[in-house]
């Protein structure tokens, strides 16, 4: 029987010897049922009489043994409540204690993972598909309930409690060794501040921040973010697409958040010392080895893609291979191109 179950159960008998208290005196004095009832309540909170000893059904032998035997049961259920509901407050205490340490041990241990700054109405999606991605990440939040809750739902998730914008909780999530941060907080200020913070704590992460209002995105793409996002404004735009281009909408959504659909547009990086460097499409035999299809390229001193490249275009190291395939498909490229881990930008 665990803790709680002890404490209500200590709470019940409490409860059962007091009502039996009330309603034996009730019998025996011919008092109202509130004056009994509060007359019980200080004989076990004081042990004192719980009646003028002048009254006469106080000198029978029936209130005497009534008397001492509520003392007996309703002071070992007191104590046994308040020993119940002190084990329940320390062993919380240290089983809290005890799982914060083992995840910061777990967050300690990782590299190349994701920062997701904020757990709200933003944040839970980001949740959601990085988990689903099966990418390593923490999740950061002032909000212990809600992470709390995050935890119960995506199991093994790893969170930091704390305020984001502040050096030491950003630490703690292992910023300086992270492939990216996600600012995703309620308001524009919080997110400059993530981004700031997170870029002279590592100079090499990767941040991506939501704005709310638009005209922040110059700010914060001053303060260090590599992309910046609005939910307003892409979700205007996906509306119109959802109005002027339903089936190509339905066809992008069941390829990339289709659970049952394998099939999914990545990216495959070419590593160095990897067999493809040198050599053109057509020579890779990519489509007939990994069984993906190369729909782009992006060469590394290049900002535009190479849209449908031809046989004769040729790959060198550092190149992004925008590719269609099902995961397995995929993986198999990448371990072909000698993807570097974490993938940089």
């Amino acid at each position: 029987m665990g803790p709680g179950r002890r404490l209500l159960v200590a709470v019940v008998l409490f409860l059962t010897i007091y009502t039996i208290g009330v309603l034996s005196f009730w019998a025996m004095s011919g008092e109202s049922l509130g004056q009994c009832a509060f007359n019980t309540l200080i004989f076990l909170a004081t042990v004192d009489r719980p009646f003028d000893p002048s009254l006469p059904f106080t000198r029978t032998v029936a209130y005497r043994l009534l008397c001492a035997m509520l003392l007996v049961a309703g002071m070992g259920s007191v104590l046994y409540m308040v020993s119940t509901a002190t084990a329940l407050i320390v062993e919380g205490f240290f089983s809290d204690v005890l799982r914060r340490r083992r995840m910061q041990a777990e967050i300690d241990k990782l590299r190349g993972h994701v920062i997701v700054c904020g757990a709200g109405r933003t944040g839970i999606h980001i949740i959601d598909e990085l988990y689903k991605l099966e990418v390593p990440f923490v999740v950061v939040d002032h909000d212990e309930g809600l992470l709390r809750r995050a935890g119960e739902k995506y199991k093994g998730l790893l969170y930091v409690v704390g305020d984001a914008t502040e050096e030491e909780v950003l630490l703690k999530a292992g910023v300086e060794r992270a492939r990216g941060v996600i600012a995703a907080l309620p308001t524009d200020e919080a997110n400059l501040f993530v981004t700031m913070t997170a870029r002279q704590l590592n100079p090499k992460v990767r941040v991506v921040s939501k704005a709310i209002d638009l005209r922040t995105d110059k700010k914060l793409r001053k303060a260090g973010a590599d992309s910046v996002v609005s939910p307003n404004y892409i979700g205007g735009l996906r509306m119109v697409s959802e109005m002027v281009r339903p089936k190509t909408v339905l066809f992008l959504d069941k390829m990339l958040r289709d659970p049952l659909q394998t099939t999914r547009i990545d990216e495959v990086r070419i590593g160095a010392g990897s067999e493809l460097c040198g050599k053109t499409l057509e020579e890779t035999r990519l489509s007939a080895r990994a069984g993906v299809l190369v729909l782009a390229i992006r060469y590394p001193d290049k900002e535009e893609f190479v849209f449908r490249p031809a046989p004769t275009a040729r790959l060198v190291e550092g190149a992004v291979l925008v590719v269609l395939g099902s995961v397995s498909d995929i993986k198999r490229a990448r371990q072909i191109a000698k993807q570097p881990e974490p993938l940089p930008e």
